[in-house]
């Protein structure tokens, strides 16, 4: 609120008609998203919002009593229809919550507009005929700081993305598109400001569109907000080369692409959080699926049944029969480490290196000279928290390719290290990559694979294919647990 007084007394080159120099009024921003976060019943508190006006900026303290129960009223009407119409849950991360901010925006505001201005023409300040000009400015600079602040205000509280790219391996691309928005903002709301023209103020549209397709509401409010600071550099750069008596036209224009401008991204940004929900959903339901299908297998096999026979047959083998009693014992051990999980859906990365030792021997019994593994295993790393069977099928995909295009023998090394807070996962196999294909199942593998990380981890989590000279590398990052 001081803000919007300070720039319109003391850095605006003149006192425009009907207040219109506030350009935003950002209080009603402030105002809906504090009662969001606190609840309704906190909104008698907004009424102390007549105390620094009149204290600070000397306004009279009857017009300040007045401002702040129609700003409380604001407030309330549009925290109520958010948390109503809206079914705020605590993100505007649906079209129906970011429906309804929308709404409210352009609806709350009445309660301020249709009141305010009335005043001052009552008061003899202003014309009547000013009135419906009032109408359009203010309930347009109300509804647009609605949406540059509420939805900025729930993403830092809820640290839902209000930083610029939350992601660490997004970070740079989230500072190139802050940088860009504002430059691009800042010169197309200058030419605005200097008659230039009003076609540049469109350049503001790719980058918010752009942040809302790849991130999200936090995300795409913090560039929104960039915007709203290039508006306010412009118009002090630039403001006194408008003539005054064509300035309340432009600034309604501004509000007006400001308030179309949000409201753009913040759908955009709804319809790509609600298609993610929907992916992550279908992903959940056929993981579900594939581990009761696991589940099933796993009871159909009596454990302790299949230990005991695979002892038996192995103490009837004569002791010179090393090679078999050697295959047995590691059979026994694999199929303890698989079936004996409990379905878990996580387990060490030192158990599951465990079972792939256990695997790997049979193997070797299985192609002697031909297979040759290597493990590259930091102990720190051995103490991370993975999905279970997260290695397994990688390393079967290596020895088959590795073994089919390999004239001499095939070299499987599986690696992990951790670095910066992630855990790199990594198996790779002698050979030359081969598009998968669906008659081998490849393709299908790694596809399930990557939907098991990003049921995980989500964007946290990545897996690539190197093409090494002589190998082929799949690896993985995802964050240590």
């Amino acid at each position: 609120m001081l803000f919007a007084f300070f720039f319109g007394l003391y850095l605006w080159p003149e006192r425009l008609a009907v207040n219109s120099q506030n350009v935003f009024w950002l209080a009603s921003g402030v105002n809906v998203g504090g009662l969001l976060l606190l609840g309704l019943r906190y909104w008698p508190i907004l009424l102390l919002n007549a105390l620094p006006a009149a204290l600070l900026v000397g306004e009279p303290i009857e017009f300040c009593i007045l401002g702040a129960s129609a700003n409380a009223a604001e407030a309330l009407l549009g925290a109520w229809l958010i948390l109503k119409a809206g079914r705020f849950a605590g993100r505007f991360d649906t079209l129906r919550s970011v429906g309804s901010l929308l709404v409210a925006s352009l609806v709350a505001p009445l309660a301020n507009t249709l009141l305010i201005p009335a005043y001052l023409c009552i008061t003899g300040q202003y014309e009547w005929s000013e009135y419906p000009r009032a109408l359009g400015n203010w309930n347009l600079a109300n509804g647009s700081a609605i949406l540059f602040i509420t939805p900025l205000l729930i993403s830092i509280v809820h640290g839902d993305g209000a930083l610029p790219t939350l992601a660490s391996r997004r970070r740079g691309e989230g500072i190139v598109t802050v940088l860009i928005t504002a430059v691009l903002s800042f010169v197309a709301f200058g030419a605005l400001f200097t008659g230039k023209g009003m076609n540049l103020a469109f350049l503001t549209f790719p980058p918010i569109l752009y942040i809302a397709v790849r991130l999200g509401i936090g995300e795409t409010a913090v560039v929104l907000n960039v915007v709203l600071v290039s508006i306010y550099a412009a118009l002090l750069a630039y403001g006194r080369q408008q003539p005054v008596e064509e300035m309340p036209e432009v600034l309604w224009f501004t509000q007006a692409i400001a308030w179309v401008l949000s409201a753009t991204g913040y759908l955009v940004a709804a319809l790509g959080s609600e298609r993610r929900l929907a992916e992550r959903r279908s992903l959940e339901a056929s993981l579900a699926a594939e581990q009761a299908r696991l589940s099933a297998l796993r009871y159909q096999i009596n454990p302790h049944f299949l230990f005991n026979a695979l002892n038996s047959v192995r103490a009837t083998l004569p002791l010179r029969e090393s090679t078999a009693r050697e295959m047995i014992t590691s059979l026994s051990a694999y199929l303890r480490s698989t079936l004996d999980g409990g379905g878990n859906a996580q387990c060490l990365l030192r158990e599951e290196m465990h079972s792939l030792r256990e695997y790997l021997h049979i193997e070797q019994h299985r192609f002697g000279s031909d297979l040759v593994v290597h493990f590259k295993v930091e102990p720190e790393a051995e103490r991370a928290s993975i999905p279970s069977f997260l290695l397994q099928p990688l390393v079967e995909n290596a020895i088959r390719h590795g073994l089919e295009q390999n004239a001499g023998p095939c070299e499987v090394t599986i690696a992990a290290r951790c670095l910066e807070g992630m855990l790199h996962l990594s198996v790779s196999n002698s050979g030359a990559w081969r598009q998968p294909g669906t008659s081998d199942g490849t393709g299908t593998g790694l596809q399930n694979l990557e939907r098991r990380l990003r049921l995980c981890y989500g964007s946290a989590a990545t897996l690539g294919i190197d093409k090494l000279p002589g190998a082929v590398q799949i690896r993985m990052i995802l964050p240590f647990a």
